[in-house]
């Protein structure tokens, strides 16, 4: 069995669900700080504020599009690693999402105007990055700016696909 050292109290503790939260983005694939450091801090935080902690929108200080590029680079990140495909990283940031984001305000495809809020569940008009060839990964030249709803329609399919469907609504 592994063990891990917690980075706060030091512990060597085994390296579980139950000493350590999931976190894919480590090398181990666990947090580096116990379960009950990250409760402790929990609990001087709600102490100290009077209320829990702030939601992910609110560290983004109510920047909608900030929290959306955050999101997305999330996304980019883990889908890489998970799927193994390329990944520009030294390009591929938050700001560049930020920045590509703030000036980009329809979906390439359908010309939807791009929604960035949080409200709702089916938010078909939320930003997504799409790998236009998917094996090229995540590389300037190969991602497009698409709402959700046409990112959706366009996975997992062809060309000669999507004709035999456009034809077949053509002809109801």
């Amino acid at each position: 069995m592994q063990t891990q050292k917690c980075n706060k109290c030091n512990k060597i503790l085994d390296l579980t669900d139950q000493f350590f939260h999931k976190n894919y983005r480590s090398k181990t694939g666990y947090s580096k700080i116990c379960k009950t450091c990250i409760n402790i801090r929990r609990t001087l935080w709600i102490d100290a504020t009077g209320y829990d902690e702030p939601s992910f929108y609110d560290k983004c200080d109510g920047d909608s599009i900030l929290a959306r590029a955050k999101v997305l680079y999330s996304g980019l990140v883990s889908r890489s690693r998970k799927n193994q495909i390329p990944f520009d990283k030294n390009i591929l940031n938050v700001k560049f999402i930020y920045d590509w984001l703030s000036k980009t305000s329809q979906c390439e495809c359908c010309k939807r105007e791009l929604n960035y809020s949080f409200k709702g569940n089916n938010n078909y008009a939320s930003p997504t990055i799409d790998r236009f060839f998917p094996y090229k990964g995540y590389v300037i030249g190969n991602i497009h700016l698409l709402c959700w709803r046409c990112n959706v329609l366009k996975n997992n399919t062809t060309l000669q696909k999507m004709e035999i469907v456009v034809s077949w609504m053509k002809n109801i």
